[in-house]
């Protein structure tokens, strides 16, 4: 399956970020995920395809990106990343994004078990 989507990891000390999207589906709103977007076809490389996502939504630049792999849902297949990223990110864009917020694991399980992620947490 082709990949279509890119998605990262952002992580700080023992946090990582998740985001609301600005999801048209009903049953995805109020739901968090990994940031990131869908590829365009101009789109040099995966790794180019996230820096521009992470660029037009939160105005960061990134460092050093880690390919974790492919991650397969709903039919579609997303390239996941990694990538540290200790500074604050202030500002966002709101038609594209709603909210954000740093998680601990014990936050996330909690956001999870809650049924608020925007996937199954299940492996």
């Amino acid at each position: 399956m082709a990949v279509t989507s890119v998605r990262v990891l952002l992580y700080r000390q023992n946090e990582f970020l998740l985001v609301q999207h600005n999801n048209y589906k009903p049953e995805n709103k109020g739901k968090w995920g990994l940031p990131g977007g869908r590829i365009d076809p101009s789109d040099a490389s995966y790794e180019a395809v996230l820096r521009r996502e992470m660029d037009e939504e939160f105005s960061i630049s990134l460092g050093q990106l880690i390919e974790l792999g492919d991650w397969s849902y709903n039919g579609r297949t997303h390239r996941v990343f990694a990538a540290l990223f200790e500074d604050e990110i202030t500002t966002w864009d709101s038609t594209e994004v709603l909210d954000i917020a740093w998680h601990s694991e014990a936050s996330y399980r909690c956001v999870a078990d809650e049924g608020r992620m925007h996937t199954d947490s299940k492996c």
